[in-house]
């Protein structure tokens, strides 16, 4: 259970390690030149893709020009990736989300709640049920020391 509730903690620290990388060459992508949603999502959403957050709205030609200048950036910043043709952040997002679903898991046998059974409520469940695990097992969790500089 600490080994299970560390790994969520190094997750969440990786994760907020990436996020501000990754949005930021993808939203320096975006401000760069114009992008576009597809023809067919036009009449529902605005013409221009401003954020990051829409790109899954492009065309698949421009999606895949917006992916290949990611990569570049992402060389660039030195991010590795799990599987080739991942995105970082996903990556580290799906790390998180399985360090999560081991978490619950492995308390299972002490609050009765499994990670399927918690899937099948809402999201702010599951997030309460990890927040209120971890901060029983924080104190439980040692940090390993780091060499001394000489």
């Amino acid at each position: 259970m600490i080994d299970a509730a560390s790994n969520v903690f190094m997750a969440k620290a990786h994760l907020s390690l990436i996020k501000p990388i990754v949005e930021g060459y993808m939203q320096k992508i975006l401000d760069e030149e114009e992008w576009h949603v597809a023809e067919h999502l036009r009449e529902t959403f605005p013409v221009r893709i401003t954020h990051h957050s829409r790109d899954y709205m492009m065309s698949e030609i421009d999606f895949a020009r917006y992916y290949e200048r990611c990569e570049e950036e992402r060389v660039k910043a030195k991010l590795t990736h799990l599987k080739e043709g991942h995105c970082p952040l996903i990556d580290a997002r799906n790390t998180l989300h399985d360090a999560e679903t081991a978490l619950i898991d492995a308390m299972a046998p002490i609050t009765g709640i499994t990670s399927q059974r918690l899937n099948q409520v809402n999201l702010k469940d599951r997030e309460d049920c990890i927040e209120l695990t971890l901060r029983l097992l924080a104190p439980f969790i040692t940090v390993p020391s780091q060499p001394q500089r000489q």
